[in-house]
C-alpha cells in the first residue's frame, strides 16, 4: 500500500488557490486544457469553480479536475431567479474564487459579460480575485 504524505495533502487543501473558470462555449480541446493546466501548475490551484452545465472551457475544467483529482465546485443557475439566473451563477463562481481564468474567443457576448462582471466585482470586493483574460492565444492579467 502506498503511503500518503499527510502534510502535503493538508498544505494542498489549505493553501491552494481557488480558480474560477469561464470561457466561450466554442473553445474546447487540447489547447484549452493546456491553458488551464498551466494555470493549475503555476499557481498551485487547490480547487476549481466553474459552471456545471456549459460546454467549452468549463467542460474542459471539469474534465481536468477529474483527471488530476482536484476538488471541483460546480455552480448551476438558480432557476428561482428568472432572468438573473445566469448572472447569479457567475457571481457565485467569482465570489468563491481567488483567481479567475477566462478563455474568450473574442466574440461571445456571454463571456464578455462575465469579464465585465468580474471587473465590477473587483471594484467593490475587499479581496478581489485576479482576472486573467485570454483571447487568440494572448493572455492579460488584470488587477485593480
Amino acid at each position: 500500500m502506498k503511503k500518503f504524505d499527510l502534510k502535503l495533502i493538508k498544505e494542498y487543501k489549505e493553501g491552494g488557490v481557488r480558480l474560477g473558470v469561464f470561457g466561450s462555449r466554442s473553445l474546447k480541446g487540447e489547447e484549452v486544457r493546456e491553458i488551464i493546466e498551466k494555470e493549475i501548475k503555476e499557481y498551485k490551484i487547490g480547487q476549481i469553480t466553474t459552471a456545471g452545465e456549459i460546454k467549452g472551457a468549463s467542460e474542459e475544467a471539469r474534465k481536468l479536475c477529474k483527471k488530476l483529482a482536484i476538488p471541483l465546485m460546480v455552480m448551476f443557475p438558480d432557476l428561482r431567479r428568472g432572468r438573473g439566473k445566469y448572472w447569479h451563477r457567475s457571481l457565485n463562481i467569482i465570489a468563491n474564487s481567488d483567481r479567475i481564468l477566462i478563455v474568450w474567443d473574442g466574440e461571445s457576448r456571454g463571456t464578455a459579460g462575465e469579464i465585465k462582471l468580474v471587473k465590477d466585482y473587483q471594484a467593490f470586493a475587499r479581496k478581489p480575485p485576479t482576472l486573467v483574460v485570454g483571447m487568440n492565444g494572448n493572455f492579460f492579467e488584470k488587477n485593480t
